[in-house]
């Protein structure tokens, strides 16, 4: 089975509750776009039209053909269009996109390279999955560049490895990273800690934290507060997201169930293949909070399963305390619901495959609340077939390219 061989494959479209019309303070666009992540996109938008704050519901995948919204303040171009993005005014409207007004988002998933024999596997799960939903874990773009075989950036900050954190941010290349990114990390690594010679590399993300490590060498925590707000958010959270998987996947283990293992770059997901309706009707109806110094358990067994995860890291609830002072970065607390249940689930009828030849394709479409991963029920839909793909050859995928990050 194969996913995502032209952007075309993965189809997202995201689904808003914003009234749009004909007065209003913010410009509302709808944004199509393939291979380009949404920061990157708003970033090159900013600088090349000059373009007022653009804000956004959701992060989208640069792998991808995707369309949102997204707002600027004021007035703006009618249209703008490059080869592989083009932006289209909708209206205005009192208020700007924001996440709140997210409802989720439907997805078009094309499977490729099926062979014949797989078209029932992938059926009879997809029924499974309507009636026992999928365990809601966060997918590993979640994590951007931050694997956790060489450790997570917050894990490193909540350490007060002030340096450590900084290295595995900017001189730690990873799966994700383009050639250039690359590169340019590997040239850090090398010159790490002659910050003089470190800004001759161009890159607009990593210049303004060397260019402070240039009149301040050794002050690592000052240096992490000139990390771009919406990237430290992102890497903020990954760490949390990482330790809410651990979370749900040793609630599963606890719960006797038959359980299959998806190994991904920071451990192993793993699913049931039914629920029994008790088991069902409890995972269903349950959320489970993210850690946080703030968090309030409602279940003595969650509130373990945490305690227990937790202190195999290194750390006990306290202990996630942000021990740098930028106004709105912490841990934050929130409830995320254990499964999810895509909704308007369905599958056409296997077609040949034109970019494989003797193999077919199937088409699927669905929606998800916002928060929830389609890449969750692919993997899910790859233990059916026996095709799990191994983390290092799994599709490239930018940093959190589903949602935004501060909330789940």
């Amino acid at each position: 089975m194969k996913i995502k061989v032209i952007p075309e494959d993965f189809r997202v479209e995201e689904k808003v509750t914003l009234e749009i019309g004909r007065h209003g303070k913010y410009s509302i666009y709808r944004l199509e776009k393939r291979n380009w992540s949404t920061l990157d996109l708003i970033d090159y938008l900013k600088r090349r039209y000059r373009l007022s704050t653009i804000r956004y519901a959701g992060l989208k995948d640069r792998y991808a053909q995707t369309f949102q919204y997204v707002s600027i303040i004021g007035d703006g171009p009618p249209k703008i269009a490059e080869e592989n993005f083009s932006l289209t005014y909708l209206g205005k409207s009192e208020h700007p996109t924001a996440r709140d007004y997210l409802l989720g988002n439907s997805f078009h998933i094309t499977l490729r390279d099926l062979k014949e024999f797989e078209i029932p596997k992938i059926k009879s799960t997809l029924g499974k999955i309507k009636s026992d939903g999928l365990p809601n874990y966060f997918d590993e773009q979640r994590f951007g560049s931050q694997r956790h075989h060489r450790g997570f950036f917050t894990q490193k900050l909540l350490q007060k490895h002030f340096n450590g954190a900084l290295k595995l941010y900017m001189a730690t290349p990873s799966g994700p990273d383009n050639t250039s990114t690359r590169s340019t990390k590997k040239f850090l690594a090398e010159h790490w800690g002659d910050w003089e010679k470190c800004r001759t590399v161009k890159n607009r993300e990593f210049q303004p934290i060397i260019n402070y490590l240039v009149k301040h060498p050794k002050d690592f925590n000052g240096a992490i507060r000139q990390t771009n707000r919406k990237i430290l958010e992102l890497l903020i959270a990954a760490y949390q997201s990482f330790l809410w998987n651990e979370i749900l996947a040793e609630l599963l283990r606890s719960l006797n169930l038959k359980l299959s293992v998806y190994p991904y770059s920071a451990g192993n997901f793993l699913f049931y293949q039914t629920l029994p309706v008790s088991i069902r009707t409890y995972l269903a109806t349950l959320s489970i909070p993210n850690p946080s110094p703030k968090t309030i358990f409602k279940s003595e067994k969650i509130e373990k399963i945490t305690t227990d995860i937790l202190g195999r890291e290194g750390f006990v609830l306290k202990d996630l305390k942000m021990p740098i002072r930028v106004r709105g970065i912490f841990l934050k607390p929130f409830d995320r619901k254990a499964l999810v249940f895509p909704e308007k689930l369905s599958v056409k009828e296997p077609a040949v495959d034109e970019r494989y030849q003797g193999k077919l394709k199937l088409e699927l479409d669905f929606f998800l609340p916002k928060g929830s991963y389609a890449t969750i029920l692919v993997k899910r839909l790859q233990i059916a077939t026996g095709s799990v793909i191994d983390p290092a050859l799994a599709p490239k995928s930018g940093i959190d390219e589903s949602v935004d990050a501060t909330n789940g």
